[in-house]
């Protein structure tokens, strides 16, 4: 038997999926406590027919009978089995879409016990232990039929589409519903699913490319046009600037002009004067009246005075 049992503990190997475990005399066997290990389920079979489950956990035999429904003879059949879902994982190729294109399919589901009396009749049958090697060799023959059917009425779009796990889940749990029950099982969820088709992939490939290489267009365009608006505004800065140096070495220049006019123009009367102290005009005058009225008009623009 691929099945642990010591002091009475009940663990079923992690490459077992269902272990029997024959009780033909109920109070020898519960001479001592039976303790029942986490991730384990324990359904009770007496002449064919599901009494009850029984839990992980510590029991007696009062205390495992009370779980059961009634238990007349005191001795049944224990479909030791796991508490947890059992993933199948199943490649399945060649799978025609509803265009008729064939798609490589690989498909991760659930599967659990469902009905005990059905597993042990149609599945496990004489055997003492069922692995999880068995199970997946018994169901994977329904589930490629059931992505057959469920891939046949969808399109290659839909099946690359971001809702085809929802999809696919519920068409596949409608045709494995009927086939996994006949064993007993119940069908879980798809966990994952992967569709492939080479030349449909390759053309979505490239579509992704076109995508990038357009949006690398677009951004440099306008990082192109953001650089030439800051460029502008720089050059347009600039001409500014430029604009006030000019301006005010243009007010410098005639500020400039304009004392050289004056200074000339004071050379000039300066000039007069010197001409006139020189000549004899002075020696006419002879109050100071006449003397302001000579330099009033040597000085008309009032140059020396402003001086």
């Amino acid at each position: 038997m691929s099945m642990t049992i010591e002091e009475n503990r009940w663990t079923a190997p992690a490459d077992q999926f269902a272990v029997r475990i024959q009780v033909n005399d109920a109070p020898g066997f519960f001479s001592k406590k039976l303790i029942i290990e986490p991730g384990c389920r324990a359904l009770v079979i007496e002449d064919g027919a599901f009494i009850g489950e029984v839990s992980a956990g510590s029991y007696t035999l009062e205390s495992f009978a009370q779980r059961l429904r009634f238990w007349t003879k005191k001795q049944c059949t224990v479909i030791l089995t796991r508490a947890e879902d059992m993933p199948i994982e199943c490649q399945c190729g060649d799978l025609p879409t509803r265009e008729n294109l064939l798609v490589q399919a690989a498909v991760r589901l659930t599967v659990q016990m469902h009905d005990v009396a059905l597993f042990l009749q149609n599945l496990l049958g004489a055997r003492s232990a069922f692995s999880t090697a068995d199970l997946r060799n018994s169901v994977l023959p329904v589930i490629r039929q059931a992505m057959w059917e469920s891939v046949g009425r969808m399109s290659i779009a839909e099946l690359t589409g971001p809702q085809v796990r929802r999809d696919l889940d519920a068409a596949v749990e409608q045709a494995l519903g009927v086939s996994l029950r006949r064993y007993g099982l119940g069908f879980g969820q798809v966990q994952t699913v992967s569709i492939k088709h080479e030349r449909y992939d390759e053309q979505r490939r490239k579509l992704g490319e076109a995508w990038l290489l357009r949006e690398g267009i677009e951004q440099q365009r306008a990082l192109d046009e953001l650089y030439s608006a800051d460029e502008l505004r720089q050059i347009q800065r600039q001409e500014r600037v430029n604009e006030l140096a000019l301006l005010a070495e243009n007010v410098a220049l005639d500020r400039q002009e304009g004392d050289l006019a004056v200074m000339r123009r004071r050379i000039g009367i300066r000039s007069e004067m010197r001409d006139a102290v020189l000549s004899n005009k002075f020696d006419k005058i002879e109050t100071a009246e006449e003397l302001a009225q000579m330099l009033h008009e040597v000085d008309r623009n009032r140059l020396l005075r402003q001086d």
